[in-house]
């Protein structure tokens, strides 16, 4: 009976041409040239080496290819693995770790200025501190000339742009051995003027070839300026979380 339903499928597979998304046929393109792609260094490597120095922060340890597969090598330190070399396959390392290997092999070695990165939700598997260290990444490498798209539903990355919007415009007067900034550098600093917010949803526009508005879903423009973005979804949302925890906490004793 298994044996039939297996066949079954076969012949079913067999039957369509399934095609991948371009994005992920892009991505899965890359990776099986990965051995080509590493035969030289990429823009950022050449020009930016503190950008994968702080890429490290978020994966704790670097990516390489060798003998046809990528290996993790975790960063050496009180605490680590004493498995030899530090050397993991892809399949023994966390989802997180798997999430970054596309990111460093680009960075490392095939970035080139101008480029534009798109990246969907970089906050997938990621530990709310790293969310913070991803956002400070993605400016990072947007200073050094690459532009970035993301989208993301992360509060954690949002206030962090927030942060590095703010932090621009008031840079000089902070002070420096303050702990509560440090990790922060000009490198990673945003002018509100060179970041764009959009955020999806239901509003009547003007559609070509209709006379009148109509209620569509589309993206919709969201206000910047120099203390970030104003963005009342995501802070709706947490209001209401705020007053019902007041009240679960407070309210019923």
């Amino acid at each position: 009976m298994r044996d039939s339903l297996f066949s079954e499928e076969i012949s079913v597979d067999q039957q369509y041409d399934f095609e991948y998304p371009s994005a992920i046929q892009s991505n899965i393109d890359f990776m099986t040239r990965i051995k080509n792609v590493i035969k030289k260094d990429g823009y950022i490597n050449k020009n930016h080496k503190n950008i994968l120095e702080y890429f490290l922060n978020i994966s704790e340890g670097e990516y390489r290819y060798s003998n046809s597969s990528i290996g993790y090598y975790l960063s050496k330190g009180e605490g680590k693995s004493k498995k030899r070399n530090n050397r993991f396959s892809l399949d023994e390392v966390s989802s997180s770790v798997r999430a970054l290997v596309d990111l460093w092999f680009y960075l490392r070695y095939y970035a080139r200025k101008g480029d534009l990165l798109i990246i969907d939700e970089p906050e997938l598997n990621l530990h709310p501190r790293n969310q913070r260290l991803m956002a400070r990444l993605l400016a990072m490498i947007s200073q050094a000339g690459i532009s970035i798209l993301i989208t993301t539903h992360s509060e954690y990355i949002l206030r962090e742009l927030n942060y590095l919007i703010r932090l621009y415009s008031v840079w000089d007067n902070v002070e420096h051995d303050n702990s509560l900034v440090a990790g922060y550098d000009e490198s990673m600093l945003l002018n509100y003027q060179e970041v764009n917010v959009c955020v999806t949803g239901r509003n009547s526009i003007l559609v070509p070839g209709y006379k009148k508005k109509t209620r569509v879903n589309t993206l919709s423009k969201v206000e910047i300026d120099e203390y970030g973005i104003k963005l009342d979804s995501f802070n709706d949302v947490i209001d209401e979380m705020n007053k019902l925890e007041d009240y679960i906490y407070w309210g019923l004793e």
